[in-house]
């Protein structure tokens, strides 16, 4: 009778640390183990944050942002200042993204890339168009 009380235990146990790392992770949400994670901008080679001075020969009163083929939920967020003033244009995805505003002093002009924080991945600036009638005054290419 002992004996047959010891088996059981004995594979009750070892069931039990069979199964313990299945039941452990169980509720657990995230990644999962082994799986490669997506990188800031997935599947693509760009900058996550870059900034650059364009030299804008006429005044400008629109700004287009193009965009790589993205993920869904992708975002990247491009600022363009001029003198003390700045503008924001967060492109969702893909395509082009414009934004028309007041005319703005021809010159110098600063140009940011940053991460949208609102978007769990990055995506690809290709270009940066500075337009005036919906004409390109300027533009500045990314790598």
């Amino acid at each position: 009778m002992r004996t047959c009380s010891n088996v059981r235990l004995g594979i009750l146990a070892t069931l039990l640390i069979l199964t313990a790392p299945a039941l452990a992770g169980a509720g657990r949400q995230g990644p999962v183990p082994g799986a490669r994670r997506a990188t800031k901008v997935a599947g693509r080679h760009c900058l996550d944050a870059a900034r650059a001075v364009v030299s804008a020969p006429a005044g400008f009163d629109g700004i287009r942002v193009v965009v790589a083929e993205a993920l869904p939920g992708a975002a990247v967020d491009v600022t363009v200042m001029v003198g003390t003033s700045d503008r924001r244009v967060r492109a969702w995805g893909g395509g082009a993204w414009s934004l028309r505003m007041d005319d703005a002093p021809a010159g110098e002009v600063l140009v940011a890339i940053e991460p949208s924080l609102d978007s769990p991945f990055g995506a690809c600036v290709e270009r940066i168009e500075l337009l005036r009638n919906e004409q390109v005054v300027a533009h500045v290419r990314m790598p």
